[in-house]
């Protein structure tokens, strides 16, 4: 296995938020020490920083945000997890419609194009793994390895502030 790390100095970035949700495409090329292109790959992703203070709350690049949200299942009558850009872009404008600037997504991995999609459009995310209700420590393995997957996959989408881990541990 080898291994490469590379810094990259970013002057002045404009940063990500819900009213200007500037992004950038980062992009990697891996060459031989010929200059061959073995790999590329791209990635969009945005700068931000955020704070949660128990007392004032959300904050968002240094300014207060208060986080009004609604929780989303990816799915629908009839097709199941098995929708379309078309119905994830639905799901979007509709979260924006009512007011929201949060989405929390419920249980499970969601697809990435509804990521890229909070991206575009300012919308703070909560990602979150399957673990509800009463929580087993049989399931800590497991657990541990679908947060590690989820943060892995989606690292670089500047529209989530929160990888959870087990919601309504009160049922049952």
């Amino acid at each position: 296995k080898a291994e490469a790390k590379c810094t990259l100095r970013v002057e002045n970035p404009r940063r990500w938020d819900i009213d200007t949700p500037e992004l950038y495409t980062v992009k990697t090329i891996l060459a031989d020490m010929d200059g061959n292109v073995i790999d590329t790959d791209s990635v969009k992703t945005g700068f931000r920083n955020f704070t949660v203070d128990a007392d004032k709350g959300f904050f968002l690049n240094g300014e207060h945000l208060k986080l009004q949200g609604v929780s989303r299942h990816q799915d629908r009558e009839n097709m199941g997890n098995a929708i379309t850009e078309k119905q994830h872009a639905e799901d979007v404008k509709l979260i924006l419609d009512v007011g929201a600037n949060s989405v929390r997504l419920a249980h499970y991995q969601q697809n990435s194009y509804f990521y890229d999609l909070c991206d575009e459009s300012g919308l703070l995310v909560w990602a979150e793994v399957p673990v509800i209700s009463r929580f087993s420590s049989k399931r800590n393995k497991n657990a541990e390895q679908q947060l590690v997957e989820l943060i892995k996959q989606n690292y670089n989408h500047p529209s989530i502030f929160c990888w959870g881990i087990e919601n309504e541990i009160t049922i049952g």
